[in-house]
């Protein structure tokens, strides 16, 4: 780490202040009371340190660049590599994969860090009856370890299966909202209504809808359990009625597509979304006064997300034009008019954002 920050230019009191920080670092362990021994140890950064994030990103910033024929997706210290291939492609892709992981396991060695192979899994994802595919012969390989093929891969908390459909993620999240429910029934009469529709609030709808702008084109009958779970969740709390799920996803959805419309996302999802454009033909702004009142009273919206239609085509699958990409069209035009004007003259949708959202959760 200390090299790195010299190699970029990290210098004087600066470069000192870390050595002083990385140096004389110890850890103990405390179990049922009784606490072992120091141990001085000089690899990792502090748990939950203000700089540990920073730290982290910083030292492993090179790696990207070791990725020559893979797609690279990294969120702290999970790494996921995609490869997408054609049908007759498939020895040369995991050829290119194979080399991609031993420029991974390269980098490690260059720079200290180690992984660990038997935790690295594949999965081979394919909506054709016959792929073709065969573990026993089709083998990837990691720093000297032979990868296991899954049929389900977990990345970052989102469950992802073979078929790209959401059935295990909401089944999971599902089974989740029930065993919170289940606990919070079997303290009876210890807490109130009231205390029982808070708990939910926080600490079990939370977790149902982690993700959500992602699986918002899960099929109806997957999304119909997570209602079940919310509707159990209005009995328990004496009646109380709670937001709407499907309300909910397309305002976080609004808010995904207001941070892609000021830019503020990260370069590959921008570039995933190319056809998110503003069609402002039906306001002058040298005179939007009268011509904000007349679409009022057409319902024209004033300003809409265009391109998303065209992006799919006669027979395209439901599932796609269930997804976001393609329901970003129908989620922005259900925001109130005024909203959607504030947000063009001043040049940006962020301030908007949160009015939108409780505007489309209430719904």
């Amino acid at each position: 780490m200390l090299k790195k920050m010299e190699v970029c230019g990290c210098s004087g009191n600066a470069l000192r202040l870390f050595k002083s920080y990385f140096s004389e670092r110890y850890l103990h362990v405390v179990a049922m009371g009784i606490q072992s021994g120091r141990k001085k140890f000089t690899a990792g950064v502090p748990q939950g340190g203000i700089w540990s994030p920073k730290m982290w990103n910083f030292y492993i910033q090179d790696l990207p660049c070791r990725i020559m024929l893979s797609l690279l997706f990294k969120y702290a210290d999970d790494c996921t590599l995609l490869k997408v291939f054609e049908p007759g492609a498939r020895q040369s892709a995991l050829m290119e994969l194979n080399d991609d992981l031993k420029r991974v396991a390269r980098w490690g060695r260059r720079w200290k860090t180690t992984f660990e192979p038997s935790k690295t899994h594949a999965m081979f994802v394919s909506n054709t009856r016959d792929n073709g595919f065969y573990p026993a012969i089709d083998r990837l390989q990691f720093d000297g370890v032979y990868v296991g093929y899954e049929n389900e891969l977990k990345v970052v908390g989102v469950i992802y299966d073979h078929k790209l459909t959401w059935g295990p993620m909401l089944a999971e999240m599902t089974g989740r909202g029930r065993r919170a429910l289940g606990y919070l029934n079997r303290l009876g009469r210890l807490v109130t209504p009231y205390d029982i529709a808070q708990v939910y609030r926080y600490f079990v709808r939370s977790k149902m809808e982690y993700g959500n702008a992602s699986y918002i084109g899960a099929a109806k009958s997957h999304l119909a359990r997570l209602d079940a779970v919310q509707g159990r969740a209005e009995r328990l709390s004496g009646g109380i009625l709670f937001q709407p799920l499907a309300g909910r996803r397309d305002a976080a959805c609004f808010g995904l597509l207001c941070k892609i419309l000021d830019g503020q996302c990260v370069r590959a999802l921008l570039d995933m979304c190319p056809g998110f454009e503003l069609d402002t033909t039906a306001l002058d702004l040298h005179d939007h006064n009268t011509r904000f009142q007349q679409a009022q009273e057409r319902s024209i919206g004033l300003v809409r997300v265009t391109n998303m239609r065209d992006t799919l085509r006669d027979k395209s699958l439901m599932s796609f034009e269930r997804s976001f990409i393609c329901r970003a069209y129908d989620i922005f035009n259900m925001i109130p008019n005024d909203l959607k004007k504030k947000g063009l003259i001043n040049g940006s949708w962020s301030h908007i954002m949160k009015d939108g959202q409780r505007h489309l959760s209430s719904r």
